[in-house]
């Protein structure tokens, strides 16, 4: 069909997307199969890339169309054969150009803002207010009789302001503790206590709805898992770890809330691609996170080689001072890697 319609001026394609059950989505879907066979087929990869953005084009303009003056709800929430909603699809088959249009943008917006009509700047305030006092988070986030736990953009406001709680605390307990960290007795800290809430509350929610694992939901999930290590290595020093190894078992514990800590940095992006103003983003951060996964795999080369070249800049040899020096040497048992062994402080 690209064939024919690279000499008919894709007359082919528009035919085909238009006596289609869902035009609409039959061009979303089209388009995101040219774009994945361009990748494939080298050779035809203009004409496959053309057709691609041809079919993302009537997408957009069917759209348009289909909303007309009134807002494009009943199309973007309509169900595919697979209960997946059309926004989801747009997302899914990485239509940016769709879902920038100011149809769906309007939409979006309508459904972030909900009954709130507030401008930015006090939308900005409350979720300033939000991290400096933390009794407004909770007085917003908690149904208290007020309908403000439902609006959307005040329940994103709440999770990101979690989410910082969390990190803060991620960073004081594991990171630049206020206290120090190896001390007589292993009763937490204040804000030991805090993250042991806020990481329990992370797994009864976990436990009660589930999170979608697909695109970067699994780090969530990777960050509770850390945390929740990293309290299981401070209990084992109550019945498992004698006291001469609480420091050794402390810098462990440490560095699982430091990977905690990492990852709930990467999460963020999670939370940039859920706003509705990165629509767009959406797409564009998972293609980053593929490219920083080939990029890390290419720097763990490098790491790796230097490393080992880092051991053989260290290796331990010395000039004898005599003859019977070196034969005493050579009569010496040695294990085996004898020589790959050295210690960072001699």
């Amino acid at each position: 069909m690209m064939v024919c319609s690279k000499s008919n001026n894709n007359k082919p394609i528009e035919e085909f997307v238009l006596v289609s059950p869902a035009p609409v989505d039959t061009a979303a879907k089209l388009s995101n199969i040219y774009m994945k066979l361009s990748e494939k087929e080298k050779e035809r990869a203009k004409d496959l890339i053309a057709a691609g953005k041809q079919c993302e084009a009537m997408a957009t303009e069917l759209l348009a169309l289909a909303a007309g003056a009134d807002s494009a709800g009943r199309i973007l929430t309509s169900m595919d054969r697979r209960n997946m909603e059309f926004l989801d699809v747009l997302i899914e088959n990485e239509q940016k150009e769709v879902i920038a249009h100011t149809v769906v943008q309007r939409y979006l917006q309508e459904l972030w803002q909900g009954s709130l009509n507030w401008n930015a700047f006090r939308t900005i305030l409350l979720f300033i207010s939000f991290l400096i006092c933390p009794p407004v988070w909770v007085a917003f986030a908690l149904p208290l009789g007020h309908k403000y736990n439902n609006v959307p953009i005040i329940k994103f406001m709440s999770y990101l302001t979690s989410h910082i709680y969390l990190m803060v605390f991620l960073l004081l307990v594991g990171i630049i503790p206020i206290y120090p960290v190896v001390r007589a007795s292993l009763l937490p800290y204040w804000y030991e206590w805090c993250l042991l809430v806020m990481l329990s509350g992370l797994l009864l929610f976990e436990l009660t709805n589930p999170s979608d694992k697909s695109g970067l939901g699994w780090i969530k999930l990777a960050v509770l898992l850390f945390g929740i290590c990293g309290v299981a290595f401070h209990l084992m020093g109550f019945v498992l770890v004698q006291r001469t190894s609480w420091p050794t078992l402390l810098y462990l514990r440490n560095q699982l809330f430091a990977l905690s800590f990492l990852l709930a940095c990467v999460q963020i992006l999670d939370f940039l691609s859920f706003h509705h103003l990165f629509g767009p983003w959406a797409i564009i951060i998972g293609n980053l996170m593929k490219d920083l996964a080939r990029f890390l795999a290419v720097l763990a080369i490098f790491v790796f080689g230097f490393s080992m070249h880092f051991v053989a800049l260290n290796q331990a040899f010395k000039n004898f001072k005599s003859i019977e020096e070196a034969r005493a040497e050579d009569r010496k048992k040695k294990d085996a890697f004898h020589d790959g062994k050295f210690d960072a402080y001699d």
